[in-house]
């Protein structure tokens, strides 16, 4: 038997999750010479992705979403990179790199029933880039910002973009994205540090949304208006790029963050401008574009190496830091993608 630290979901918060209430580390305890049954395989996790979603999962399970709610008292999961140590399944072999979706553990046992959320990701052992990136850029991150912004923002040259929290995991792609495309990108963020990132990595034009005046900042950075509008934060937000975008715009609603905790929800002032300029406004759920996972790797994979794409990550080191890597991102503490390093492969 080995020390197994899991993080668990112990109480279904009304606003911003409390460590030790709502979420707990607890050191239990995993057979690792168990026998495996038919179809079973055992991994070891080496970072593990936190992500705005997780607080939509932290309800009663009861209420519907495209995504299950964590169990109660159970562990969290998520989207995690993992070597694997022992298989009884043909598809995975011991020391292959798998990516998918399992509980926020330092082990874990993968039933028969849930292998299919796991894919061999085995090209990392041969890759100049850091294995953080599957979780990342070269992961679910990255893949909804290319085929977001790609199929529900169908962008054309001359455009203009605003991306809101432009330095998060998804933003900072979705600009650079849309430069590779040509268009003007404009982004948003929560610090100065955050604003000089922006630009230093080429977007057109960065403003700092917690000073001045975000109307009259948008206005001056689009003065052609906002073509497309790839949101990530919802509320107040939301509203104003309402006010100023142009007839026929797209505007994909990727996230919602600055109303997951709140107990007092935004109300939108300016919908009746979805009709007066004949806007698209579309959820935008990942899960939706798999058949494009391939072609997202391709290009992504491109960029990254043309140097046409640069990526920032924030990295927590240790398990037990993971409640704190995840209140880190909720508050926009953290800077890029948030990871946690679990193990050292």
């Amino acid at each position: 038997m080995v020390s197994n630290t899991e993080v668990i979901f112990s109480k279904i918060p009304t606003g911003l999750p409390v460590i030790g209430k709502h979420l707990h580390i607890v050191k239990d305890e995993i057979n690792l010479d168990k026998e495996l049954a038919e179809g079973e395989f055992l991994i070891k996790t080496l970072y593990l992705s936190v992500d705005p979603y997780m607080r939509l999962c932290m309800r009663d399970a009861s209420i519907k979403s495209y995504i299950p709610a964590f169990d109660l008292n159970g562990p969290m999961n998520g989207h995690a990179i993992s070597v694997v140590l022992k298989s009884n399944n043909d598809k995975f072999k011991v020391d292959d790199l798998v990516y998918g979706i399992t509980h926020l553990s330092e082990y874990t046992h993968v039933p028969a029933a849930f292998a299919s959320y796991f894919e061999v990701r085995n090209e990392f052992h041969e890759s100049k880039f850091p294995l953080s990136y599957s979780v990342g850029v070269l992961g679910m991150p990255g893949m909804t910002a290319y085929t977001g912004l790609l199929n529900i923002g169908k962008p054309k040259a001359g455009e203009t973009l605003y991306v809101s929290a432009a330095s998060g995991a998804v933003g900072q792609l979705v600009g650079q994205i849309g430069k590779v495309l040509g268009l003007h990108v404009v982004g948003s963020a929560g610090s100065e540090d955050k604003v000089q990132y922006l630009k230093d990595i080429g977007f057109d034009g960065v403003f700092n949304y917690k000073t001045g005046d975000i109307s009259s900042k948008l206005k001056g950075l689009c003065p052609k208006g906002i073509d497309i509008y790839f949101d990530n934060v919802g509320g107040e937000m939301l509203d104003i790029v309402l006010e100023q975008a142009n007839n026929f715009g797209r505007i994909i609603v990727c996230g919602m963050i600055s109303q997951y905790n709140s107990l007092d929800s935004y109300q939108p002032k300016n919908m009746i401008n979805i009709l007066n300029r004949r806007l698209v406004v579309q959820g935008m759920i990942v899960l939706d574009f798999d058949h494009q996972i391939k072609e997202f790797r391709t290009a992504m994979t491109a960029w990254l190496k043309d140097g046409k794409v640069q990526y920032k990550e924030t990295v927590a080191e240790g398990i037990e830091n993971t409640p704190q890597a995840l209140l880190d991102l909720f508050q926009g503490k953290n800077f890029g993608k948030q990871v946690v390093k679990v193990a050292d492969f």
